[in-house]
């Protein structure tokens, strides 16, 4: 209102939304119907229990402060003050926050501290375990891939799986065989290759495709080794053979391995889970 407009002796600033209480009678002040406190008295009659000035100071908020030396009087006086202003003083009263601070100084600060330091400290731990969780869960994944790549080599058979295979077994099966007995690798193809006793040895047992290329053509053989040594022949269907033993057990191995992978891959996900379920209480942020 204007000072102009105002007969009551003082400058009124109502909030200027024509909504929430006393917005009538602001409506009519403003177009100077009631231009006197006897005639805002004359409005409020009907009104029991109502401050002259309450309806036309707009909705607003209060704010109650208090300080006490225990924890049982702030409480009480804070669950009971919303009935105080709603029932004896005639206030709408919509909580809208409540805060609470503890001096420094006081006992029971020292225990809010402490319970915090233990929070803080339960939070970073779990938050450390989550990550190495997650981390382990990746190492996991990446090994899951090589080896359901291997098992899709091995069944489809194609030569470069084949030739991998096949080094793999002269370097980490034929060589070590014998160790731990006096023997060393004295019966592997490398070293009777490296000796020249069987110069070629490696690379004829790299390019077999089975016995039967050991054998002349006359014989239902391919023809394709049949030309070497007896004895070399010989070294060499017994190392197909325990060849073809070890394939099939690694790749037995591996389709094992790979299941034991999934299985642990899954224990780490579910870690993962319950690990952020510890966590949630600890960071999860109020709504506003």
């Amino acid at each position: 209102m204007s000072e102009e407009g105002c007969k009551f002796g003082h400058v009124f600033e109502v909030n200027e939304h024509d909504s929430g209480s006393g917005a009538d009678l602001r409506s009519e002040i403003k177009k100077g119907n009631i231009a006197s406190l006897e005639e805002l008295s004359d409005e409020l009659d009907d009104e029991p229990n109502s401050y002259l000035l309450r309806p036309i100071m707009g909705d607003h908020f209060k704010m109650l402060k208090l300080s006490a030396d225990s924890q049982g009087m702030p409480y009480n006086l804070v669950l009971s003050a919303a009935d105080t202003f709603d029932d004896d003083l005639g206030y709408e009263v919509p909580k809208t926050e409540e805060n609470i601070h503890i001096s420094p100084q006081s006992q029971i600060h020292q225990q809010f501290m402490q319970r915090k330091q233990e929070a803080e400290q339960n939070v970073n731990q779990t938050a450390a375990s989550l990550s190495s969780l997650r981390k382990d869960k990746h190492v996991i994944e990446h090994d899951i891939r090589k080896l359901r790549n291997r098992v899709e080599a091995i069944e489809a058979g194609s030569e470069g799986d084949e030739a991998r295979l096949k080094a793999d077994f002269i370097e980490m099966v034929d060589g070590a065989m014998g160790q731990g007995q006096g023997q060393g690798d004295e019966g592997s193809m490398q070293f009777l290759q490296s000796q020249n006793i069987y110069p070629s040895i490696v690379a004829d047992f790299t390019e077999m495709d089975g016995l039967d290329d050991l054998k002349p053509e006359d014989d239902d053989g391919t023809g394709k080794l049949a030309q070497l040594p007896e004895n070399e022949k010989a070294i060499l269907k017994k190392k197909w053979v325990m060849y073809e033993k070890w394939k099939d057990l690694f790749g037995s191995e591996v389709k094992r391995r790979l299941k034991d992978m999934k299985k642990e891959l899954q224990a780490k996900e579910r870690g993962i889970q319950e690990t952020k379920t510890q966590l949630e209480p600890y960071i999860r942020m109020p709504r506003p």
